[in-house]
């Protein structure tokens, strides 16, 4: 699934969600073919953006960091199938495929995190380890990590939840409330692939923390160990935020993500308490509030998308108004560039 603008449609794409008017109509459904007449359509009534299907994308789109997603993925689940198998893992490929993604992020033109951008893709297990990795590289950076500990919590971040391979699936993808003996089996996973993964003497003691402390915080109320303050490593303590934050962002079979401006305000009200407070600050110091692609709410009642944002001014990103005060579409949209708005700003996401 990608967002994608509507002046980039092309005619046989599929949609991925239904599109919505103001007033939560729904003009067109998900799974719909597009055709030209729904592309001009949707032009016309002022409609920004929309998500379509990856395998209907027909230009090349260019992302906003270019990762090299696909080949970190398939290096990842490779070596998830060994230790299903039974094998020892060869962690030079993920160290060459993670040292690969940390040029990448270091190229990027702004190290804000366009969550639109990891968040547009589907299959959970894999895509969420493949965020946190980079989650995690990026607030390793600002935190001041050298490059060599950087590429050992990535290894770390994209093999964190490999002790899931061992906890019933049924238990993973149930929809209602876990028993309390299903909770306890769901709260071993993190020792599960500590034992699988520290007998192999390719894996970095770095890496082996954030396996084993991911879900441990600094007041102890965390798993598998209640772990306090400084018994947990940085690396540890790096991925319990990243992957809190991940895992509050993502839709799941029994809950529904919530938006990343919630999410940044839920790691904002936790620090100090669950998270360390300055790694908090790192993670925070990269990410913006509102994505590109957030639907937006101004101060005058104006709705818009989010088309740019950069961590200097992330609070006041450019937007594409797409309704007025009233909740009638615009004719014609209007970019505004609110750090340039003194009497403009956002008081929430839609």
């Amino acid at each position: 699934m990608r967002l994608i603008r509507v002046c980039e449609l092309k005619e046989g794409m599929v949609l991925a969600k239904d599109v919505l008017d103001n007033t939560g109509r729904i003009l067109l459904l998900e799974g719909i073919e597009l055709k030209d007449t729904f592309i001009d359509k949707l032009k016309h009534i002022g409609i920004f953006a929309v998500y379509v299907n990856d395998s209907t994308l027909i230009l090349p789109t260019t992302p906003v960091i270019p990762l090299s997603r696909s080949e970190t993925i398939a290096a990842t689940e490779k070596a998830l199938h060994d230790i299903i198998l039974k094998k020892n893992i060869k962690a030079s490929g993920l160290r060459e495929k993670v040292a690969k993604l940390i040029e990448d992020i270091l190229k990027a033109d702004t190290l804000a995190i366009l969550v639109s951008e990891i968040q547009s893709y589907d299959r959970y297990t894999l895509d969420h380890s493949f965020n946190v990795a980079v989650l995690s590289i990026i607030t390793g950076l600002t935190y001041g990590l050298p490059k060599d500990e950087l590429v050992e919590l990535g290894i770390g971040a994209l093999l964190h939840d490999v002790g899931k391979i061992f906890v019933s699936n049924s238990i993973l993808t149930k929809k209602g409330r876990l028993t309390p003996s299903e909770w306890e089996e769901i709260k071993k996973h993190p020792d599960f692939g500590y034992k699988v993964l520290a007998s192999n003497m390719d894996i970095s003691k770095e890496a082996l923390d954030v396996v084993k402390q991911h879900h441990e915080r600094i007041n102890g109320t965390g798993y598998p160990h209640g772990l306090r303050g400084e018994s947990i490593s940085s690396y540890g303590k790096i991925a319990m935020i990243t992957d809190a934050f991940d895992a509050m962002t993502s839709n799941r079979v029994y809950k529904k993500g919530i938006t990343p401006y919630k999410a940044i305000g839920a790691i904002k009200a936790m620090r100090g308490l669950l998270f360390d407070n300055n790694i908090v600050d790192a993670f925070l110091a990269k990410m913006s509030s509102y994505p590109v692609g957030c639907k937006v709410r101004l101060n005058t009642g104006q709705i818009g998308v989010v088309i740019k944002t950069d961590e200097i001014t992330e609070t006041k990103p450019t937007v594409v108004l797409l309704f007025d005060r009233n909740g009638c579409m615009y004719k014609e949209t209007k970019t505004v560039a609110l750090a340039k708005e003194r009497e403009l700003a956002v008081v929430g996401t839609l």
